[in-house]
């Protein structure tokens, strides 16, 4: 199984307009694309303009075909007239010689992943309901420990998963762009659940027991924090990033 994720960010205004869209420009025409099984948008909780498009495939080619597509790229020419502006600005010269200044709309970043411990999420998340919640977890492992964290991972934190109330399915995906970052996704019946998972220290415990994997980087961080008692940020922290689903559907 392979997953796709692109984000976006819409204008305030497009908010109401990007469900519709989405569900009639996006979904309704995967239903006829070969290796697509799921379509879902969901958003930000704490930025509702944040908005990502989950898709899941049979295979990495099917993906990367659908990509080069004329219907891709038609998607992605109407969906800028929803994008907002993004800090850059575009300047150029007209034939007439006049500068022209333009805000350049905020571009789609496109993450890719490929499946890398036996999952239901395609089923897990085409029954879920509207409630539904997602924690996106990206871990950088140290070189050559991404076995180490795989094992980790399934034999001691899935299992940890599966029993705590609410959470519907766990799995670990690794980053195309990279063998040593991994995503951890897990799906909640609600962010209630989801909250209270956290806030219980569960999550705290799991990311314990994967620690040992993790990047030299994020345990010289940890050792300056415990020591000295300052939060330090790093590009190789663990990121938690939270998502309600807009809408989804199983397309095959």
């Amino acid at each position: 199984m392979y997953m796709r994720l692109l984000y976006v960010k819409v204008r305030t205004e497009a908010k109401p307009l990007i469900r519709q869209f989405y569900e009639e420009r996006v979904m309704s025409p995967l239903q006829d694309v070969a290796g697509c099984r799921f379509a879902g948008l969901i958003q930000s909780p704490h930025c509702p303009e944040e908005l990502v498009s989950m898709t899941l495939w049979d295979t990495r080619e099917q993906a990367d075909a659908f990509r080069r597509s004329d219907m891709f790229r038609d998607i992605m020419t109407e969906v800028e007239r929803y994008l907002a502006e993004s800090d850059e600005w575009n300047v150029q010269l007209s034939d007439d010689l006049v500068l022209q200044v333009a805000a350049a709309p905020d571009a789609p970043v496109i993450k890719s992943y490929a499946l890398s411990s036996q999952s239901d999420i395609r089923e897990s998340m085409a029954t879920a309901g509207p409630q539904m919640f997602l924690r996106l977890v990206s871990m950088r492992v140290a070189q050559g420990k991404t076995k180490e964290f795989r094992e980790i991972y399934e034999t001691q934190v899935i299992p940890e998963l599966h029993q705590t109330r609410g959470c519907r399915c766990a799995c670990l995906l690794v980053d195309q762009g990279r063998d040593d970052e991994l995503l951890s996704v897990t799906l909640w019946d609600s962010r209630q659940d989801a909250e209270d998972y956290e806030r219980s220290g569960r999550f705290a415990a799991n990311l314990a027991r994967v620690q040992p994997a993790l990047s030299r980087l994020y345990h010289w961080k940890m050792a300056l924090e415990k020591g000295g008692g300052r939060r330090l940020k790093t590009s190789e922290d663990v990121q938690v990033e939270s998502y309600t689903m807009v809408t989804g559907r199983r397309l095959r």
